[in-house]
């Protein structure tokens, strides 16, 4: 069953984490009370709701209680972006969303959203910190997408000199804590299956969290693996 995740806000933000989670394996939720901004997502989501975020009704009825994360992506340049943010966290604590996630500009709100619900909070200005130096550090980091808490699908590109290597072999789950959900191959977006082998110029997306990206990525990168495999 796929992931369900609920996008609050259309702003530039929430437009964009829409845009970046459809081209992913899971099902998304956008959520506005602005008609047009909601129109600017239509092509890219299922599922799109007009809906005053801070009434736990209207967020029922969107089905976001159903979702796996709920990301709240107001920013705080005013106070009444601040309300609606805290407001939003209580609606959703009271229809018993599974984990909120809520963007903050500025950390001197973080204490105050934990406090009325949310589970995790994400800075863009931190991500797009990430994301440049994940781009510029590593030869095969591509991009990746904050999900939520310390989770992230990762875009690896497989070097042409990466010695092949099978899904069974490499036990991503048990020793990186790492799951590969897609991969592209000749244009092809496809699952791995369990007799799925990465290949030199694979475009891999995995979920997990930093660290274990990190280990996979240079344990796939060394030269000596090779050796050590025969």
């Amino acid at each position: 069953m796929k992931k369900i995740i609920a996008v609050i806000g259309m702003g530039r933000f929430g437009i964009g984490l829409v845009k970046a989670l459809s081209s992913l394996n899971v099902d998304v939720i956008a959520v506005d009370k602005d008609k047009e901004r909601l129109a600017m997502v239509g092509e890219y989501v299922r599922d799109a709701f007009v809906c005053d975020s801070t009434n736990p009704n209207g967020l029922e009825e969107a089905g976001v209680d159903k979702a796996d994360d709920v990301i709240v992506s107001f920013g705080q340049d005013n106070q009444a972006f601040v309300a609606i943010s805290v407001m939003t966290i209580v609606a959703l604590t009271h229809i018993h969303a599974r984990h909120i996630t809520v963007r903050i500009d500025d950390d001197s709100y973080a204490e105050l959203m934990l406090k009325v619900g949310a589970d995790s909070l994400m800075s863009p200005f931190d991500l797009a910190s990430e994301r440049l130096a994940l781009k510029v550090g590593s030869q095969n980091v591509m991009d990746y997408y904050h999900i939520s808490g310390p989770y992230s699908i990762y875009e690896l590109k497989m070097t042409d000199d990466v010695e092949p290597i099978s899904l069974i072999d490499l036990a991503a789950p048990s020793k990186y804590r790492v799951n590969i959900l897609l991969y592209i191959r000749d244009g092809k977006t496809l699952q791995p299956d369990r007799d799925y082998v990465i290949q030199p110029g694979d475009h891999i997306f995995a979920l997990g969290e930093l660290a274990g990206i990190n280990k996979m990525r240079k344990y796939l990168e060394n030269p000596k693996r090779v050796k050590k495999a025969a």
